[in-house]
């Protein structure tokens, strides 16, 4: 199955009646996941506690991060302490500190770039140079 995870900020006010850009989007997928007929498929997992995500990370191929100048990025750093291939937006601190593009993860800017460097993860799943940039990701997290 798949797995969307992530932070939601929440309204202060529940009672308020309204709701984040953050609560409207995950909405949104979910909508657009019943469309395309594949909420069987994927699970929405929002604001789990850190030993969940950690959990979650430890087993999963790809970590995506898809924050536009993000200042640090210490999810993204997390994401390769785990043992993901990391792709990131080519801004912020992943692309000035982090991320060495194609060496130790992958620096995206479009939803063209991001797909094909899922692309590139799944066909070579598992190849040497696979799994040495999982390494380098590691190392680098340290």
């Amino acid at each position: 199955a798949s797995v969307l995870v992530g932070g939601v900020r929440k309204v202060s006010h529940k009672d308020s009646g309204r709701s984040t850009e953050d609560e409207i989007l995950v909405e949104k997928l979910r909508q657009l996941a019943i469309e395309l007929d594949i909420e069987d498929s994927v699970d929405f997992l929002v604001n789990l506690p850190f030993g969940k995500l950690s959990e979650l990370w430890s087993s999963s191929l790809v970590g995506l991060h898809t924050m536009r100048d993000e200042h640090f990025g210490i999810c993204v750093v997390e994401l390769m302490a785990a043992g993901c291939i990391t792709i990131a937006h080519n801004s912020g601190g992943p692309k000035e500190d982090i991320i060495d593009g194609g060496v130790n993860g992958y620096l995206c800017e479009t939803a063209e770039e991001f797909s094909d460097a899922l692309e590139k993860i799944f066909v070579a799943r598992d190849s040497p140079a696979q799994i040495e940039m999982v390494q380098k990701g590691n190392r680098r997290s340290q």
